[in-house]
């Protein structure tokens, strides 16, 4: 076998959120090195190398190093030999490994034919960095090593109807989740772009510029979304609406996608406070949540409001959400209110969570600028919020702690 012949690393800074991502390029003799090297600048947080490609690519190709996370096969797809390298690389070395191959713009039927033979995507020669971008980001968070440091759990709060709360549980959780992780591996995403008040909930100083990536999407990546967040004191980064109302169609689904893969290859949580409106980037949060809250009042009009959900997710074959509803400012037998059976009885649905009504704390909480957990984390809406976001959640939530639990101050 030929040794590799080092064509010319171009070493970027690694990839915390996912441990370090390293892209091995292997090209042909007759491609040009520099022109891919220069095309691959731009990709942030990915430690890039390019060698020549050997004649033969076995496990013992990767046995001189640590094995890379995402493999670029410069392949001709029209010559039958390199489609037969394609599949045996994916049936025996790089089965876990995603393949990549670079092929040229405008060659017939290029990207079907990798595919086809087992490549996992194509990026088109001559590069297109946003393109590359786009898929190296995706790859990378598709094929992260399972486990909660590794890829971020999801967790996203819908409004039915302004009023409803679910900017207020969004921040409280945030502010929980920080406190039982380390510093900096949780982050809030205020999209609701057109009337987000989480900034104001935790008083921060400034507004996010999320015109920026409305701007220019293709620049979006790891370095350019911690820029835009801003650090609260309880330890969460804020990514939040603009100081301007914005069209909610300013989002685009594939921006909203990346920006969450992103967002859970560097958090362990990434909270989404959504808008009102249902609209077409809201599938790019759905698809990867982990748990969907939608917050509603105890109220007919909730019921009614959440039935139409239904339906619309009926319609669309959105049917096997992690949706989980949640009847915020709940207070027993209090004339006026619908009762969690009736609630549950109205929908057909079972309710699991109630947050209950603590109207002074959580007015105090708004008025102050300070979260609600923070000011009185033994109160009955922190306890219950906490034990909503561990059952949810799952108990790892309090790996490490042993006989009497204690989670911000609040003891079971």
């Amino acid at each position: 076998m030929e040794e590799f012949e080092n064509s010319g690393p171009s070493p970027g800074p690694t990839w915390p959120g996912a441990s370090g991502q390293r892209v091995l390029v292997l090209l042909r003799p007759e491609t040009d090195s520099m022109q891919v090297l220069a095309a691959l600048k731009p990709l942030y947080n990915m430690d890039i190398q390019t060698f020549l490609r050997p004649k033969v690519l076995t496990s013992a190709t990767f046995g001189g190093g640590k094995a890379p996370n995402i493999l670029v096969l410069d392949a001709n797809p029209a010559d039958e030999e390199d489609l037969t390298l394609i599949r045996e690389l994916k049936e025996g070395p790089c089965a876990r490994i995603p393949v990549v191959v670079l092929a040229e713009r405008g060659a017939d039927l290029a990207a079907i034919k990798a595919i086809r033979a087992g490549a996992d995507d194509v990026v088109l020669r001559p590069i297109d960095s946003a393109e590359a971008r786009e898929v190296f980001t995706r790859l990378a968070a598709t094929n992260a090593p399972e486990g909660p440091s590794q890829l971020g759990k999801v967790v996203a709060f819908m409004h039915l109807a302004g009023g409803a709360g679910a900017t207020t549980l969004a921040v409280n959780s945030a502010c929980l989740l920080a406190g039982e992780s380390n510093l900096g591996d949780t982050c809030l995403l205020d999209l609701d772009i057109q009337f987000g008040n989480a900034a104001n909930l935790l008083d921060l100083p400034s507004r996010s510029p999320i015109q920026e990536i409305l701007d220019d999407p293709s620049r979006l990546d790891r370095q350019m979304l911690e820029s835009m967040m801003i650090r609260h004191d309880t330890g969460i980064l804020v990514l939040s609406a603009p100081a301007i109302p914005l069209p909610l169609t300013a989002l685009h689904l594939k921006t909203v996608s990346t920006l969450i893969q992103i967002a859970r290859l560097r958090f362990k949580y990434v909270i989404v406070d959504l808008p009102v409106a249902l609209v077409p980037w809201t599938d790019a949060v759905f698809e990867v949540a982990s748990v969907i809250y939608v917050v509603c009042p105890p109220t007919v009009a909730a019921i009614h409001r959440f039935s139409h959900l239904q339906r619309l997710l009926h319609r669309e074959e959105m049917v096997n959400l992690p949706i989980q509803l949640v009847i915020n400012r709940y207070t027993p037998n209090r004339l006026g209110d619908i009762s969690v059976s009736q609630f549950q009885r109205s929908i057909v649905r079972d309710v699991k969570h109630q947050i209950p009504n603590d109207y002074g704390l959580v007015s105090s909480s708004q008025n102050q600028g300070k979260a609600a957990v923070v000011m009185e984390p033994k109160s009955k809406f922190s306890v219950a919020l906490a034990t909503m976001l561990r059952s949810d959640l799952g108990p790892e939530l309090f790996a490490g702690v042993t006989k009497k639990r204690s989670f911000l101050g609040i003891e079971y």
